[in-house]
């Protein structure tokens, strides 16, 4: 029985201190979530701007009659695609790195006559990729700091653009999570080139027709796009990231209701056994004294 106390006695010490390990990690989860969030609102209004400057000079070459743009003209045939996929450098996130893996898998599955290659950032994404038939072309890990804009652009979105001008890709997409709330995240495949979601140019106030762009408006989007879309892989990258964040403090939220539950009890097992202890050495003692007298 005594062996039993001291064996709750050390799970109760090994609880309670994985809890705090948990709980510290929560804390640091729901910091880092906040600041991503900034972030992303910021580059998001730079985000705006650009796209509001490719729908001015889309204007401008539609009424010129300049259609003929390389990131703008739909491709009917996708033979070779490159994805671009977000995943975590570590674990404890829940189901993060196990659904963006899972969705990607299975929406290459359903395009069988398209080939690909993966570009995968994140070490886990990188280490489970195999258990879910997928093969990667190229990997980049950040280690224990966030990438900066310019080392995903140098790494991976330039020189896959690059691949896309050469005519080595027909297409580009990204594969990321998206943050919806605390909540709710939902792992999104987007398109990044060809684009196929353009500026509505029904606004004639909002995008001037009469705007002059030099030396053309096919040059300014031929400058601008490939700049936008290394910018909004750079967003997509930091929503993965807030997306992962919010998936580790709720499963570290989730650890620590679940350590409470098992502190609770294991101190109801520990006065269960110390009482019934305490019982049994007064038995004896009671029939000690019984038997000498």
């Amino acid at each position: 029985m005594g062996n039993n106390i001291n064996l709750i006695k050390k799970r109760l010490v090994t609880t309670k201190s994985t809890q705090k390990i948990t709980s510290a990690m929560y804390l640091v989860s729901l910091a880092k979530l906040q600041k991503y969030q900034k972030r992303i609102s910021v580059l998001k209004t730079y985000e705006d701007l650009a796209f509001e400057h490719i729908g001015m000079a889309l204007a401008a070459a539609q009424k010129n009659a300049f259609l003929d743009i390389k990131y703008i003209r739909p491709v009917e045939d996708i033979k070779k695609v490159a994805y671009i996929a977000f995943s975590s450098n570590f674990g404890l996130c829940g189901g993060y790195n196990i659904n963006m893996l899972s969705t990607l898998r299975n929406y290459i599955g359903e395009r069988p006559n398209e080939s690909y290659d993966i570009y995968m950032i994140g070490k886990t994404g990188e280490e489970k990729a195999e258990y879910f038939g997928l093969t990667i072309k190229k990997a980049l890990s950040s280690g224990n700091d966030v990438l900066r804009y310019s080392e995903l652009r140098e790494a991976i979105t330039k020189p896959v653009i690059d691949s896309f001008n050469a005519g080595d890709y027909d297409a580009i997409r990204v594969v990321y999570t998206q943050y919806i709330n605390p909540l709710k995240q939902e792992v999104k495949v987007d398109q990044l080139l060809p684009l196929h979601e353009l500026p509505s140019l029904e606004n004639s106030d909002h995008f001037s027709v009469d705007m002059i762009f030099e030396p053309s408006p096919e040059a300014v989007l031929d400058y601008l796009i490939p700049k936008n879309i290394k910018s909004y892989t750079y967003i997509c990258y930091l929503e993965s990231q807030t997306s992962e964040e919010a998936s580790r403090r709720m499963a570290m939220e989730n650890a620590n209701t679940n350590a409470d539950k098992l502190i609770d009890e294991l101190n109801l097992r520990f006065n269960r056994e110390r009482q019934a202890s305490i019982t049994q050495e007064m038995s004896e003692i009671i029939g000690g004294s019984e038997s000498l007298g």
